[in-house]
């Protein structure tokens, strides 16, 4: 009986044997050399083979008949051959064809060009800004240590080769944000008004920027808030010089988060000795809150917001008679709301929309004189995107900019000054191409058409660039245009 069963089991097993299907073949670019490690395996199952250094792939299988097999190589698209698969053997020959913006696509983002996905979305994560040295977690400190960047003087801001501070531009979910830098007394540096933590990523360029991101000279700080977060939180800190606390709350398809903070540099400035003498040192409150709403599969609707408010007194000495000082008090009132939602509304369209709206007050004493300076701002913006293939794609839309400044001058002699008050609007049109040639060259092109109020002037602004990467280890770029330079009337 134990022979009986022992030889049923033998045959058994070579019959299962003998009804396996072999499936071998090459895979190749077009042109025509060998792509090591492609991965080719049938759709739904385990059973699969990755090409060896020639080139060649080989595997058996128990599946047969209307089957799909699949290859896959990152950096090239996706083959799915439905094959009819029999106990003869099955050969095969793959051509891969190159797939544009990929992990190796040459890529422009916020009119700079980088290589890879990662560069595509972001320059610095949040972890990247909280620990980079020197920076402070300051996003602005952080974005200062990179290649064309440069400090200058105390002022903590965003210099980018040779431009001033108020010509590189910060948008939040592609809206612009006004004041977006701390106030602070001479010879004291700045901070930028937002924390890392509330954003997925910085995207930065220096020079060149993007047509949809107009009135930015030197450039162009894009910042994104984070989308639904996985799982509820909550955060309380304690520092020496003040407290925090925040949290988050995760529903099915919405989310809120928020945080408050409390900065007193008292504590610090009596530890150590300050060059500056502080009649009251530096103390704010700050809050920040963040609302996201899931309203389809790909629609993503976000409020943001920021509401900071500090104040300090401070004794300055003149330049050119250093024991002769000035008290020096400086109040800081500031609010930004932010709104925007984007969609994917096909395969070939999107669309992104939004509003912000930004409000700073600064009170500024010298001795006996004050400055009350004001300002508020408006923007609106709808941008649509046309993706009719992975190598061409166009954007296009229109933003709507309106800015209100008011400043009042008091004089301990009653002397009466002249208010400056201004508004300004700045209706906007847009529109860029991009054409992926390989996954070596690309070139994009962009128009931008400006009417300002203020000066009653239009303006036209096109730009072209390209870029060439002959070897992964160095890159060519090209750019012409004209690029509009902001008004500053204060400082």
């Amino acid at each position: 009986m134990k022979i009986l069963t022992y030889l049923f089991i033998t045959f058994f097993t070579f019959e299962l044997a003998l009804a396996q299907v072999t499936i071998q073949g090459t895979v190749t670019d077009k042109k025509g050399d060998a792509i090591i490690g492609a991965n080719i395996y049938i759709k739904g199952t385990y059973d699969g083979a990755s090409t060896d250094v020639n080139g060649n792939f080989h595997f058996k299988t128990d599946y047969e008949g209307e089957q799909i097999l699949v290859v896959t190589f990152i950096g090239y698209k996706t083959i799915n051959q439905p094959v009819n698969l029999n106990p003869n053997s099955s050969e095969f020959g793959f051509v891969l064809e190159e797939s544009i913006n990929e992990l190796e696509a040459v890529v422009i983002s916020a009119g700079s060009f980088g290589a890879g996905d990662e560069n595509r979305q972001e320059v610095l994560k949040p972890m990247d800004i909280v620990t980079t040295a020197g920076a402070t977690a300051d996003i602005a400190g952080a974005l200062n240590t990179l290649p064309g960047t440069q400090t200058v003087g105390e002022q903590g801001r965003l210099f980018v080769r040779g431009g001033s501070g108020h010509e590189t531009k910060t948008f939040i979910d592609g809206m612009q944000v006004l004041n977006a830098y701390n106030p602070s007394i001479p010879n004291t540096p700045g901070r930028g008004r937002f924390s890392p933590m509330m954003f997925k990523g910085a995207s930065f360029s220096t020079g060149g920027y993007s047509a949809e991101y107009g009135q930015a000279l030197s450039s162009a700080l894009i910042l994104n808030t984070k989308d639904t977060p996985n799982h509820d939180r909550i955060d309380l800190g304690i520092m020496s010089v003040g407290l925090s606390a925040g949290g988050t709350k995760v529903w099915d398809k919405n989310s809120v988060s928020g945080k408050i903070q409390y900065i007193n540099l008292k504590p610090y400035f009596s530890m150590i000795e300050q060059k500056i003498i502080m009649d009251k040192a530096h103390e704010a409150m700050e809050a920040n809150f963040a609302f996201r709403q899931q309203v389809n599969k790909d629609g993503m609707l976000k409020f943001y917001g920021n509401i900071n408010q500090s104040s300090l007194v401070s004794q300055l000495a003149e330049i050119d008679n250093p024991k002769t000082f000035h008290r020096y008090s400086l109040e800081n009132k500031y609010r930004y709301l932010n709104a925007s939602y984007k969609d994917i509304l096909n395969n070939k369209w999107s669309i992104r929309t939004g509003a912000s709206y930004t409000t700073n007050q600064d009170i500024i004493g010298m001795d006996t004189a004050k400055i009350n300076e004001k300002e508020h701002g408006v923007h609106f913006k709808t941008v649509l995107g046309y993706d009719p293939s992975s190598q061409f794609g166009i954007k296009f839309g229109m933003e709507v900019f309106n800015r209100n400044y008011q400043q009042q001058v008091d004089l301990s002699s009653n002397q009466t000054i002249q208010p400056l008050n201004f508004e300004e609007t700045i209706l906007a049109g847009f529109s860029e191409v991009e054409f992926y040639a390989s996954n070596n060259f690309i070139t994009k092109a962009g128009l931008r058409f400006e009417h300002n109020s203020l000066n009653n002037d239009q303006l036209l602004a096109p730009d072209y660039r390209w870029l060439i990467k002959p070897v992964k280890t160095a890159r060519y770029q090209w750019l012409s245009g004209s690029f509009i330079k902001p008004q500053k009337i204060n400082g």
